[in-house]
């Protein structure tokens, strides 16, 4: 009765959880490999609900887990689960963080964790898998602040902006912590083989879902969980809930799907900012100018110093996030690091006081821009 009301109701990021929840069940049968589908926005608006709903297909929400176990702890968890979605809430993106996350995204879209030793005179333990969809919610998106870029198209960041999904969340809440498992009569119906046939019997359609969503412009691994998504919801409520009708649409979440193009936008933006630093040369010291009248950096030798705050202008006004865009920068080598790791380093050039600039490597970025 709950789940049949979300299904029925307008809060898309509600039937994408149900949808995700029970797609981990079946992800073997698509031959797609594991990806996130992380819920973001603000605190206090309902995402954690979100993954309540998602665990009540199964069991309770001591299904969810914390961000705050190590790696190793999550892949343990990983492994247990195998095809059950991976409940993770308040994930934090920090400078400690990031990397913590990144690790955990590429480890987790591979299906398997590292190659660790045992006890046992130091041969290495089996690798065991998994093949499932991880479902997680935090303030920030996951892939624009820096975790993940290697696996951009395999999350799918639902934006749940900054109001409350839930017009009674409280209620909400308990209905799904007294009411939960009831998937399992699913699987009863549909044990062995059963279940393999029932998803051939949706094979064309999946083909079909992909190929249009291509056709809208999605990139191909994108369109393939989207696809993932919209069947497995469209299994649920024709099988499950006994109504195709109320089945998540291609409309609603083709909003959260990335294309083919936003893919390109760190590229695009980094060119459009090189263009934008020739085009106010006259701002920088150089060889022929000793004191511009507006101050944006230095060029020197084979490197441009860019004031932070230059850059940071210009990415709010192209709509970029700058952790994005920092990753990216440092991913390949298109600028100086500082010791600590920042994207910043400090500087100090004659007749001015010490900054911090980002330290633009001229050759590097002039030849990956070619490329």
């Amino acid at each position: 009765r709950g789940i049949n009301k979300l299904q029925t109701g307008d809060c898309v990021p509600a039937k994408i959880a149900i949808s995700a929840s029970f797609a981990s069940s079946l992800m073997r049968f698509f031959s797609v490999d594991p990806f996130i589908v992380n819920f973001y926005g603000k605190t206090g608006i309902g995402k954690t609900l979100l993954l309540n709903i998602a665990a009540s297909l199964w069991g309770s929400s001591d299904l969810i887990q914390n961000s705050n176990a190590s790696t190793t702890g999550l892949e343990a968890k990983l492994k247990f689960l195998n095809s059950l979605p991976f409940l993770l809430d308040e994930i934090k993106f920090s400078d400690s963080s990031d990397k913590k996350l990144e690790n955990l995204a590429y480890i987790f879209s591979g299906g398997k964790g590292k190659a660790r030793g045992n006890t046992f005179g130091g041969l290495l333990a089996p690798l065991e898998g998994w093949r499932n969809i991880m479902i997680s919610s935090g303030e920030q998106p996951y892939i624009e602040n820096g975790a993940a870029n290697g696996v951009v198209n395999r999350v799918l960041d639902v934006n749940c902006g900054e109001l409350p999904l839930f017009a009674k969340p409280r209620e909400t809440y308990e209905f799904f912590q007294n009411n939960f498992g009831f998937i399992q009569n699913f699987f009863k119906k549909h044990s062995g083989n059963a279940i393999e046939k029932l998803i051939k019997d949706y094979e064309s359609e999946f083909k079909g879902t992909i190929k249009t969503l291509i056709e809208k412009g999605i990139s191909e691994k994108q369109a393939s969980l989207g696809a993932v998504l919209l069947i497995s919801n469209l299994i649920f409520c024709e099988q499950v809930l006994g109504d195709s009708s109320i089945s998540l649409k291609m409309e609603e979440i083709i909003p959260f799907l990335r294309t083919e193009k936003s893919i390109d936008t760190l590229k695009d933006t980094l060119q459009s900012l090189y263009e934008h630093i020739e085009i106010n040369s006259s701002n920088f010291v150089s060889e022929t100018i000793t004191n511009p009248k507006i101050f944006y950096g230095v060029f020197d030798d084979d490197s441009v110093y860019v004031l932070p705050k230059v850059v940071t202008d210009f990415l709010e006004l192209k709509k970029v996030n700058k952790n994005q865009f920092n990753t990216y920068l440092k991913k390949f080598n298109l600028i100086e690091i500082s010791a600590d790791g920042k994207s910043t380093v400090s500087k100090t050039f004659h007749g001015r006081t010490t900054a911090r600039y980002y330290c633009f490597k001229l050759a590097e970025v002039i030849a990956f821009l070619e490329d």
